[in-house]
């Protein structure tokens, strides 16, 4: 740790915008044989990790969690703009402005890998996004900021709605090709026989549609227009999603969408399952909608049989947990969530250990179908 900081900022934006719009131009497409050199010994450092006992555990780590075996927490930390406290002009020795970016990305890497502690998995891989321009949506914020990646406060355009919402529309969606392609080959030809490179777009941090009208109208004023100007909002929301939807259908259309199963960063919850079911949430879709919204008992016979509850999912489900029991009376063997099992009264009633319809070592819980409690969801999640 006595290597890192100690200098100062790099002035590199390292949230998640910062990926989205690179910012290069025509221009950044050189690299000097100093530079190379540089990177081609991180990327040696990188791909070392990447292939290492720990790495293997932290990926093994993510697949439990993600196919819902029991195992620890995973843990993921990213400082953010804190990198330029940590990764400083002290430690940087590229020139070019491409080779700067991704001499910081690699920093990070090996950073994550050496230092962190944490449970983010290092990938022999190079990603390189797409270069394309900020989204122009007819007006622009103007911004007054401390430093360059420092605090901030903007200037709204959207100042009065009869003048100002007529000038407000859904963005072109455009990407430099030639930059994209040449960043695309520099890499190649950089990382060759060390890194697999990508071309991988990340194309929003989130699709939201109060970010963007917070920016156009100002947030509190957003705020207010809830009750003053409900109409004039609705209108405002209404072109931001317009301007969404179009770009997801341009997106689509091209095939340019990625896969986020790997280490992609994927907004506020911070997960990166390592080649999981899926990379958004610690629980796949298809394992959370198990999970949330169990089967309905498939016996025509059950008195009950539109009503839902709990079952056990992933491994430990088993045929006999959606199975209709005592002729409705009891609609399912269940696994109680632990609000549901703390609570008095008959809601919830343990099967022995032994019943044909549990695991040997595991017990299961029954719900009574005649009580409207247990028929609803219960709001934490299952535990065994």
């Amino acid at each position: 740790m006595e290597y890192y900081g100690n200098g100062p900022s790099t002035g590199l934006d390292q949230t998640a915008a910062g990926k989205i719009i690179t910012g290069f131009t025509p221009a950044d497409l050189t690299m000097s044989p100093e530079d190379r050199q540089v990177l081609r010994r991180l990327a040696e450092r990188v791909a070392g990790i990447a292939a290492s006992t720990r790495m293997k555990e932290v990926r093994d780590l993510w697949k439990r969690i993600n196919t819902l075996q029991r195992t620890r927490p995973a843990v993921f930390c990213d400082p953010e703009n804190g990198w330029n406290e940590i990764i400083t002009e002290a430690q940087m020795e590229c020139r070019g402005r491409l080779a700067r970016r991704w001499e910081m990305d690699l920093r990070k890497e090996i950073f994550w890998g050496e230092e962190m502690g944490d449970d983010k998995p290092v990938e022999p891989f190079f990603d390189v996004p797409y270069t394309v321009s900020p989204d122009d949506w007819g007006v622009a914020a103007v911004y007054h900021k401390t430093e360059a990646c420092g605090s901030y406060v903007w200037e709204a355009p959207i100042r009065d709605y009869k003048t100002d919402l007529k000038r407000v529309h859904a963005p072109q969606f455009e990407i430099d090709w030639e930059t994209t392609r040449g960043t695309l080959q520099i890499a190649q030809d950089v990382f060759a026989g060390i890194l697999a490179v990508r071309q991988k777009g990340i194309w929003w941090w989130s699709l939201g549609l109060t970010w963007p009208a917070a920016t156009l109208r100002g947030l509190s004023n957003m705020m207010v227009d809830f009750v003053d100007h409900p109409n004039e909002l609705k209108e405002l929301f209404a072109t931001i999603s317009r301007g969404y939807l179009q770009k997801l259908d341009y997106l689509e259309a091209n095939g340019l969408l990625s896969l986020n199963n790997d280490g992609t960063y994927v907004g506020r919850r911070r997960i990166f399952p390592a080649r999981a079911s899926s990379a958004t949430c610690v629980y796949s879709p298809r394992a959370r909608r198990r999970s949330t919204s169990p089967p309905r008992c498939t016996r025509s016979s059950c008195s009950r049989s539109k009503s839902r509850s709990w079952t056990a999912s992933g491994s430990r489900a088993t045929a006999a947990a959606s199975r209709c029991m005592a002729g409705g009376r009891l609609s399912a063997v269940t696994t109680a969530c632990a609000a549901c099992r703390a609570r008095p009264g008959p809601t919830w009633r343990r099967w022995p250990s032994t019943s044909p319809a549990t695991s040997a070592s595991r017990p299961r819980y029954l719900c009574c179908a005649r009580r409207r409690t247990a028929r609803s969801r219960c709001p934490t999640p299952m535990t065994s």
